[in-house]
C-alpha cells in the first residue's frame, strides 16, 4: 500500500543516523521483521524515492520506524538525517521485500546474523521479534563497524544481551580501536576486519555453542556480504539457509558482455491477472522502464536491482539481467528475475508478477 504518513518523533542513534517514527496507517498494515518501505520526499525540487528497512518489531512496537544513515552523495539520506522532524509528511509505500523472517513460538532454531554498518536495521527488528516470540530460539549477531561511535543501536543491543544472556550473543567487530577506553575494548570481540579464516572460526564456534537448525542472515555492503557468503559456501552451508540484503552496491560493470544500450527492440508478453498483454521494449530500455512508460502498473522501488521489489517469474524466453543484488542463486534457478535491470533477448519472453509479493517467508 502507498500512503502519506506523518513523522511523530525523531531520535539519533549516532551523529550520522536518524530514526523516524510514524503511527501505523491502519490496523491492517502488517509486516514481517526485516522488511522495508519505500520513502518518497522532495529534495531540491526533485522527487526522490529510496528504500529503508523498518527497524521496529511488528509484534513489539505500536509504531513504525525507519533508521536512516547519512551516505556520501546520498541526497535523500542526508535530507532526512538533517531535516526530519515531528510533523513532516512523507510518502510511504510498503511493506516490501523478501528479506525477513516469520516468528513462530514453536520454532527452535539458531539465527546467525552478520551486519555491516547500517545493515543492522532489519536485523535489529528480527532480533527483538525472535527474542519475544520464539522462547526456544537463539541469536548470534556479528556486527562490523569502523568506529565505536558509529555503532547504531549500541545501547539497546547491549541491554538485550544483558536481558537474554543465554539466548542472544553479541560480537562487535571494529576497524578503528586504538583510542578506545578500556571498558569499550572489553566489548570488542575482534579488532580489525573480518577475513575468511576469522569467519570460519566464528561460525564453527557459534554452531558448537548452539547446535541445531541454523539460519544465516546477512545485511550490509555488497563486498562485506560476498565475503561472508563465499566463506559460508566453502564451509558447506546449504544455500537455502542463507538470506541476504545489500545496502550499498558496487557501480555497474562498464565492460559487461552484453551491450544493453544497443539491444534490438523486442516484444514481451505480460501475464497480468490471468490476461496476456503485449509490451514493446525499445532498444536500451529495461522491461520495467518500458512497462512504466506504457502505463502498466507493476511493483518496483529502487530500480537498482537491490531491493527485490520488482521480482517476477520468467515463464519462457531469453533475458539478461544487467545486475542482481537481491536474488539468490536458488531464486534465479527457479526463474525469478528483476524487471528493473532485465533486458529481453528474444521475442517470446513471457513474464508473470507474483500474486503475493510478500512470499512464503522463512
Amino acid at each position: 500500500m502507498k500512503t502519506t504518513l506523518t513523522v511523530t518523533n525523531v531520535v539519533y542513534p549516532t551523529v550520522d543516523s536518524a530514526t523516524l517514527y510514524f503511527n501505523k496507517p491502519t490496523d491492517s498494515f502488517t509486516y514481517y521483521p526485516g522488511q522495508h518501505v519505500a520513502i518518497t520526499a522532495v529534495v531540491d525540487n526533485k522527487s526522490i524515492t529510496r528504500t529503508y528497512s523498518l527497524s521496529t518489531a511488528p509484534l513489539v512496537d505500536d509504531q513504525l520506524a525507519i533508521t536512516v544513515k547519512r551516505l556520501p552523495r546520498g541526497l535523500l539520506s542526508t535530507h532526512l538525517v538533517e531535516n526530519a522532524r515531528a510533523g513532516i509528511d512523507l510518502l510511504v509505500e510498503g511493506p516490501l521485500g523478501q528479506f525477513y523472517t516469520v516468528p513462530n513460538p514453536a520454532n527452535q532454531r539458531h539465527l546467525i546474523l552478520f551486519a555491516g554498518g547500517s545493515g543492522i536495521t532489519p536485523l535489529y527488528s528480527m532480533i527483538r521479534s525472535i527474542l519475544q516470540e520464539e522462547p526456544h530460539s537463539k541469536l548470534s549477531l556479528v556486527y562490523a563497524n569502523r568506529t565505536w561511535e558509529g555503532i547504531i543501536f549500541q545501547q539497546p543491543l547491549a541491554q538485550l544481551q544483558q536481558q537474554h544472556p543465554d539466548r542472544f550473543f553479541l560480537y562487535h567487530v571494529l576497524e578503528q580501536y586504538h583510542e578506545l577506553k578500556e571498558w569499550q575494548l572489553r566489548h570488542v570481540f575482534l579488532k580489525g576486519s573480518l577475513s575468511r579464516l576469522v569467519i570460519k572460526k566464528i561460525v564453527h564456534q557459534l554452531q558448537a555453542q548452539a547446535p541445531g537448525p541454523t539460519e544465516f542472515y546477512l545485511c550490509g555492503p555488497y563486498g562485506y556480504m560476498e565475503l561472508i557468503q563465499q566463506t559460508l559456501a566453502g564451509l558447506g552451508i546449504p544455500l537455502h539457509t542463507i538470506y541476504k540484503e545489500a545496502f550499498f552496491v558496487p557501480e555497474p560493470d562498464k565492460k559487461a558482455k552484453v551491450d544493453f544500450d544497443h539491444l534490438p527492440t523486442q516484444t514481451v508478453q505480460l501475464r497480468l491477472k490471468g490476461q496476456i498483454q503485449a509490451l514493446t521494449v525499445p532498444s536500451g530500455q529495461s522491461i520495467l522502464e518500458a512497462a512504466l512508460l506504457a502505463g502498466f502498473s507493476l511493483r518496483y522501488s529502487c530500480q537498482q536491482a537491490q531491493c527485490g521489489t520488482c521480482r517476477v517469474r520468467l515463464l519462457q524466453g531469453q533475458v539478461e539481467m544487467e545486475r542482481n543484488y537481491a536474488l539468490s542463486a536458488v531464486e534465479v534457478s527457479q526463474g525469478q528475475i528483476l524487471l528493473c535491470r532485465t533486458f529481453p533477448l528474444s521475442n517470446d519472453v513471457l513474464i508473470e508478477p507474483f500474486e503475493n509479493p510478500i512470499g512464503a517467508g522463512h
